[in-house]
């Protein structure tokens, strides 16, 4: 059996970078909130699942799966206050 409805998802893509949080830790810098806020009112427009990636500077850095886990629990607890019409699905991409 085959489901075609998945084959019309809209793929969502973030990605994220050290430059994306504050220096120590998971948290995000303003300007990554305001557009993760963006992005959840464009993911409401249409069925989508978003993916998140984390583009590395080069650096080895051991935070990045614990900061991906962390956006992807933000955008899933936004995306439940606002009384969505479909469940959200988020992916991580890399850093696990």
């Amino acid at each position: 059996k085959i489901n075609f409805a998945a084959a019309n998802l809209r793929v969502v893509r973030v990605q994220l970078s050290d430059d994306s949080f504050n220096d120590q830790g998971n948290g995000l810098k303003r300007e990554t909130l305001q557009n993760l806020g963006k992005i959840l009112a464009l993911l409401g427009e249409e069925r989508s699942v978003l993916e998140l990636d984390y583009a590395s500077n080069g650096n080895v850095n051991n935070s990045k799966g614990s900061r991906l886990r962390s956006v992807r629990k933000l955008m899933l607890d936004a995306w439940k206050k606002q009384s969505k019409d479909y469940p959200l699905e988020v992916i991580i991409k890399s850093g696990r």
